[in-house]
């Protein structure tokens, strides 16, 4: 999978002329040019991997840098992740705590689970395997940012949602969508008024009384292979049925 580049970055004599440094967009101090002088001279090529480590330059272990001529360009790639990790927990804001709090019970079977004192009203929810933690702030929520849910029962989802006035029909084009992969996103907005996406696996299931509100993508919008391969799902996680 391609990774993002961190950027363009000029070596040799070039880099000695700009003084590049990875400072500008991720904090670091070390200059690019300072490891190809500190190796090989002010002519010499970027280190790279084990030799870079070797030397001492540390931050060099997640950056494969792609060797090119001398006052050429070459671009910064991360090799290697900091660290592994996963999502805990999902915070949003609430007009009114309890107001929120029985609507994620009563929509989406969350469980009340034990929450500390910040000195002002927070609630954390156990929703499936993961966190959805609520706290009343000043503030309005996002207009765009949102969370997505999977359900056990979409069409229950739909018609709840629907009755009490929720379906966002404008923020994302459309309520209700289906994706190239026949996957379905459902957009709500929550009692604090953040946008919630809920999730269902395949369309083709779902009555023709939730089909007729829905919008396929590719119908909107030109859909490249690539786009078609995508998926809501991981290959590993549990899918709504």
């Amino acid at each position: 999978m391609p990774v993002p580049s961190v950027g363009d970055h000029k070596i040799g004599i070039g880099a000695r002329s700009r003084h590049v440094r990875l400072g500008r967009r991720w904090g670091h101090e070390q200059d690019l040019y300072a490891v190809a002088a500190l190796q090989h001279g002010a002519h010499g090529p970027f280190v790279k991997g084990a030799e870079a480590r070797n030397a001492g330059l540390h931050w060099t272990r997640r950056l494969a840098l792609r060797p090119g001529r001398v006052g050429g360009r070459i671009r910064a790639r991360y090799r290697e992740p900091v660290t592994r990790a996963h999502i805990n927990h999902v915070s949003i804001v609430a007009r009114d705590l309890q107001h929120s709090v029985q609507f994620y019970i009563e929509i989406f079977g969350a469980e009340t689970i034990d929450t500390p004192n910040f000195g002002f009203p927070v609630q954390w929810l156990r929703v499936g395997d993961l966190q959805l933690h609520l706290f009343e702030r000043p503030g309005a929520a996002p207009a765009y940012h949102h969370f997505a849910l999977g359900v056990d029962d979409f069409e229950a989802v739909f018609r709840a949602t629907r009755t009490r006035g929720l379906h966002d029909v404008e923020t994302m084009g459309s309520h209700l969508n289906e994706l190239p992969s026949g996957q379905v996103q459902l957009y709500i907005r929550d009692p604090g008024g953040n946008l919630v996406e809920v999730n269902w696996n395949d369309a083709r299931g779902l009555s023709d009384e939730v089909r007729q509100e829905m919008r396929r993508l590719e119908d909107s919008h030109p859909q490249s292979e690539s786009n078609r391969r995508a998926e809501l799902y991981l290959a590993d996680s549990p899918k709504a049925r």
